[in-house]
């Protein structure tokens, strides 16, 4: 269930990234796709699955050692959720009021 909450983050994340390139709309439609995508190959499982924070739901019934799969997730929400914040400060510096 920790992974529903990695999830979030880096919805949240992606979703503040967003919101400073494109209008409302447009940003709810990625986040929402985001979410469905994240939710959807959690389901189907495989490589792919990998590349987001809940697709390590597979190796937690798999694997004895919670550490691994855990260790994974966290890893990755870090990684999107520093790229995303770089991006989203650079470009708010950017902004002209």
């Amino acid at each position: 269930m920790f992974v529903i909450f990695l999830k979030s983050i880096l919805s949240i994340a992606a979703a503040a990234f967003l919101s400073l390139h494109f209008g409302t709309g447009a940003t709810m439609g990625v986040s929402i796709a985001l979410s469905l995508t994240m939710t959807i190959t959690s389901i189907i499982g495989g490589p792919v699955a990998m590349l987001f924070p809940n697709g390590y739901n597979q190796f937690f019934n798999a694997i004895s050692d919670i550490w691994i799969p855990l260790a994974g997730s966290v890893a990755i929400t870090g990684l999107y959720t520093v790229i995303c914040n770089y991006l989203s400060i650079k470009t708010f510096k950017n902004l002209e009021f």
